[in-house]
């Protein structure tokens, strides 16, 4: 975990990096909880399972989600007492900021999920490296750095759009998401592809190509997580034998669900259980 912030003495033009922190993690149950929000403009990318409270409402999002906060948006969100939380976050402000952040078009106080996340760590620890440094031009640097930020953020937003936003692919995802809901609900059904496909009119190899690109994930690899999640309820909630949870979530085969669920999870069923209840 590391952390920085920026110098008092910082010029107020540009965008002014106040903090930033990489791969934080608290224990559970750990809420950030902000009514009126702050005075900067917040970035926040979970790396765990996260509770957000958008609109009044309260959902359950996977790690890679980020959102940006205006100054002033109420911020609300964390873990529950059985999971970790993780994030990598930064705090900015300035002159030009709102300008710089309006001009990029990135939407705020709503989950983004940019196709490819991967510059988010590596521009994180660089503001924390110039932070640190105090080096010649270091506001400067840090501004330039964070306009960046914003403009490689929203061209892989703009990207993402280009790419499923078409008449046909808008009809398209309003039936997939409708479908994913379906099989959410009815995941402990025997699913094969064939049959996911044959709901949507579809042939299997169009449905999963289809699949990956509205939901980057492969179809049966989205259905066990389903399983497993609901899995991970049942064992956090109940006392029924282990066995038993995995047949009532779907898995036939015991052995393929423990396998499963230790790949998951990095703990066997039994020891999963055993923490979450202590």
């Amino acid at each position: 975990m590391r952390t920085a912030h920026g110098s008092a003495s910082a010029r107020k033009g540009g965008i002014v990096v106040k903090s930033a922190g990489v791969s934080w993690f608290h224990p559970g149950g750990f809420v950030i909880d902000r009514p009126t929000g702050l005075a900067d403009f917040t970035f926040v990318q979970w790396l765990t399972p996260t509770i957000v409270r958008l609109g009044g409402e309260s959902r359950l999002e996977a790690p890679g989600g980020c959102i940006f906060y205006r100054p002033g948006d109420e911020q609300w969100y964390g873990s529950d007492i059985f999971t970790p939380f993780g994030n990598h976050w930064f705090h900015f402000t300035g002159n030009d900021a709102d300008a710089i952040f309006t001009a990029c078009g990135i939407p705020s106080n709503q989950v983004l999920r940019p196709p490819d996340d991967s510059f988010i760590e590596p521009a994180l620890r660089l503001f924390l490296k110039e932070t640190m440094s105090e080096t010649t031009c270091q506001d400067i640097a840090l501004s330039a750095h964070a306009a960046l930020f914003l403009v490689e953020f929203a061209r892989l937003l703009r990207r993402a759009e280009a790419r499923s936003h078409s008449a046909r692919n808008m009809e398209l995802r309003g039936k997939f998401e409708r479908f994913r809901e379906t099989l959410r609900e009815r995941c402990t059904e025997a699913w094969t592809i064939n049959r996911m496909a044959s709901e949507l009119h579809l042939s299997p190899s169009r449905f999963s190509t289809l699949y990956r690109e509205f939901f980057d994930a492969k179809p049966v690899d989205d259905l066990i997580r389903m399983r497993m999640d609901l899995a991970e309820y049942y064992l956090r909630t109940t006392i029924m034998p282990v066995n038993y949870v995995a047949n009532l979530c779907g898995f036939t085969d015991i052995y393929y669900f423990s396998r499963t669920f230790k790949a998951k999870t990095g703990k066997t069923a039994t020891a999963y259980r055993a923490e979450t209840l202590a």
